[in-house]
């Protein structure tokens, strides 16, 4: 059976998962993650790859609501938090993942997106 590696920025919602996880007997390690951070991201990669024998497959769920507002009125800081989280959050975990699983002969990386991307805010 595979070690599920988990990251989060929110540590009740990193819990629950791996308790998910443990309870129908797999094996989980869980790490608290800014997912906006190349640099943590790249490391996270690179700390399963030394420290838990390799990466196989990857998913990738990453997701916030940003702010919802008439768009005249969301903030700078919280338009780049949003495309930050979940659009180069993405850009980043694929890079280092593809590097990692190529080095090791292959791999799978499943994305997952929400259905956020098809609603219509009415203004």
């Amino acid at each position: 059976m595979c070690k599920v590696v988990i990251t989060n920025v929110d540590t009740t919602a990193l819990e629950v998962t791996k308790n998910l996880i443990l309870e129908v007997g797999g094996t989980s390690v869980a790490h608290i993650l800014d997912v906006s951070d190349k640099a943590a991201v790249d490391a996270m990669i690179q700390k399963v790859v030394t420290e838990e024998g390799g990466l196989d497959y990857c998913v990738n769920n990453v997701e916030i609501q940003g702010v919802i507002a008439p768009l005249h009125e969301v903030s700078l800081s919280d338009w780049e938090s949003t495309i930050n989280v979940n659009l180069s959050s993405i850009f980043y975990w694929l890079q280092a993942q593809i590097k990692a699983l190529s080095a090791s002969g292959g791999g799978n990386i499943v994305n997952v997106s929400s259905m956020g991307g098809l609603n219509v805010l009415l203004l």
